[in-house]
């Protein structure tokens, strides 16, 4: 059986001497130097929401949208995404994101002022 060998106190590696080192093991560290603050980043480009890249297409398909939930008994996503999966609808991105889009804008508009064939 072999002996278990004996490290000499002190010393990590046998060929290099003890660290004195005069950091701190545990606790929070401090800053040397404390930091001025800084003032918030300005966003940059249009505010967002302003722009509506989309919003001119995404309207023209609101009578498609309306057919399809009312016809094919669709929720408001799921035609939106139906439009979406058939490239109907315009725009960057997966076909999810723009299916979201637009039906994210149709619910607003839908709040805010009933369709002109509901008056």
């Amino acid at each position: 059986m072999r002996k278990p060998s004996r490290k000499k106190p002190g010393r990590t590696v046998s060929a290099l001497p003890p660290t004195n080192s005069a950091a701190t093991m545990f606790g929070a560290w401090s800053p040397v130097l404390p930091l001025p603050p800084q003032p918030p980043r300005k966003r940059k480009g249009p505010a967002p929401g302003t722009v509506g890249r989309n919003r001119k297409d995404d309207r023209a398909l609101y009578p498609e949208l309306k057919r399809m939930m009312d016809n094919d008994h669709l929720s408001l996503t799921a035609a939106a995404r139906k439009l979406a999966e058939d490239g109907r609808v315009g725009g960057y991105g997966i076909p999810e994101s723009r299916a979201r889009r637009l039906a994210k804008l149709y619910k607003a508009d839908s709040l805010k002022a009933p369709l002109a064939d509901e008056r």
